[in-house]
């Protein structure tokens, strides 16, 4: 055990349990919510708890102990192989970071109140699935093995996706997930090599970039929010559509196979500012 640290404030207290290479399923348990063997030294108030890089901690001390917290950090912890929580086993839960554990293969997830997640940096990580109405934030960022996501109306208040570098993602398994998806405002997919279609039909979406899907033949963006727009480096996209009345930046270049009318078109709609 590295170190310890409790902090209690009014109404909310967090554990910090960082760096414990010893520490076991079992002794987690007993710290975070006691059973036999040990009193809990979990304060009655605590919300949040940071295990990270812990790497003996396994999916089965997670579910003992999430149902009591709100906030859960559990980054770089090379045990966790699968994560798999819903109502039962974590029904308070509003933020989760698993991220940058490197041999996490899968997480489900079925939260009601689940609002922010990081998967971001698990290199091993092939299947993220949720089951979460008030989930508003997903960083699956440099997940090169990432290629089945949820299905449609999944996360109706997903607002912001980030899965730059998901080298691996096919078109078939993100825009399913997009689809329910009304309140998306930023959607990152750059670097997302085997994406060849992108239809994103979020009416609120403001920010979308897709620079370096060297694979991305068609984009279609109807959503008239639309203010930022990266495709460069895109070299196979020969069909673009989007629903933007103006773009404050846009960077078109390397998209080769545009046609020339339509890159025009949309260079029109740049904003004083823009790029490309």
């Amino acid at each position: 055990q590295r170190r310890l640290c409790v902090a209690p404030a009014p109404g909310l207290a967090a554990i910090e349990l960082t760096g414990a290479t010893a520490l076991t399923d079992a002794g987690a348990i007993r710290l975070l919510r006691g059973g036999p063997g040990g009193a809990s030294v979990r304060p009655p108030c605590v919300a949040a708890v940071d295990l990270s890089r812990c790497p003996a901690l396994t999916d089965a001390a997670f579910r003992r102990f999430a149902p009591t917290l709100r906030t859960l950090t559990a980054a770089h912890c090379a045990g966790l192989v699968r994560l798999t929580l819903d109502a039962g086993g974590g029904p308070r839960l509003a933020s989760l970071d698993v991220g940058r554990c490197a041999r996490l293969e899968a997480v489900t997830l079925a939260l009601p109140h689940l609002e922010a997640l990081n998967v971001s940096g698990c290199g091993a990580l092939a299947s993220l699935d949720v089951a979460c109405p008030a989930l508003a934030e997903v960083n699956a960022a440099q997940c090169p093995n990432l290629s089945s996501l949820w299905p449609p109306r999944s996360a109706p208040a997903l607002a912001r996706l980030n899965v730059f570098g998901c080298r691996a993602l096919p078109s078939a398994a993100l825009e399913p997930a997009l689809e329910g998806c009304d309140a998306l405002s930023s959607l990152v997919v750059a670097g997302a090599l085997s994406l060849a279609r992108l239809r994103a039909p979020s009416p609120l979406l403001a920010r979308l970039d897709v620079a370096g899907c060297r694979q991305l033949v068609e984009v279609v963006a109807p959503s008239p929010q639309l203010r930022a727009f990266n495709a460069a480096g895109c070299v196979s996209l020969a069909r673009l559509a989007l629903g933007a009345a103006s773009l404050d930046a846009l960077a078109l270049d390397g998209t080769g196979r545009l046609p020339v009318e339509v890159a025009a078109r949309v260079r029109s709609l740049a904003g004083r500012g823009a790029g490309g």
